[in-house]
């Protein structure tokens, strides 16, 4: 019977209470179905986005970055770059070094938007300020979403239209800050999801 592969007793009973030991490991979230299975990637994604511009605004530039331990000792992210950029043999062709030439301006850019969002990077405050404004006022539209997403009670409609124009107004002034754009977005997305829900 072993051969054939035939269980025997004691094989039955291992493999019996190994899955139901299994059954209880991990995390189980009761309250799922086929509505909802999508509610915890949103959260993830939003928590995501959102943790990502609180350590921009607030953190970015406080430690390790103020003592030289990022790039060595006295390297600015611009030396390191172009330190990389010159070494021998680096660009083949014309073609190339205009490609890269364009790939360097643009996170040239991205880089310098950045250092006007964070607190410790910045030259004015008020880029800061308008970021910190930007992340507060999406904050309700991503509660209403979530809290819809999950339970399928839909908020108050004339709460949702209120709170929608804010994540226009989020998006325009938190530029410098992709993951809060990109929270902005899903939570404009959602107000109007929500407002046809509704209505």
């Amino acid at each position: 019977m072993l051969l054939e592969g035939e269980p025997t007793d004691s094989n039955k009973k291992h493999n019996q209470v190994s899955s139901s030991r299994a059954s209880y490991k991990g995390l189980v979230l009761t309250s799922l179905n086929r509505t909802n299975w999508f509610v915890p990637l949103l959260i993830g994604c939003l928590s995501t986005f959102i943790t990502a511009a609180i350590y921009t605004i607030f953190l970015r530039g406080f430690g390790l970055a103020k003592v030289g331990l990022l790039f060595g000792a006295g390297d600015s992210p611009n030396e390191a770059i172009s330190r990389g950029a010159s070494a021998p043999g680096h660009f083949n062709d014309v073609a190339s070094l205009a490609q890269k030439s364009v790939v360097h301006t643009k996170s040239m850019i991205s880089a310098a938007r950045l250092n006007e969002s964070g607190l410790w990077t910045c030259k004015s405050l008020l880029e800061p300020i308008k970021h910190s404004i930007s992340l507060l006022i999406i904050l309700p539209s991503l509660r209403y979403l979530v809290k819809h997403s999950w339970t399928g009670l839909p908020p108050p409609s004339g709460k949702v239209t209120m709170f929608l124009p804010l994540s226009i107004v989020s998006m325009l002034i938190g530029k410098g800050i992709p993951g809060l754009v990109a929270a902005a977005g899903i939570a404009f997305v959602g107000g109007l999801l929500q407002i046809s829900l509704v209505n």
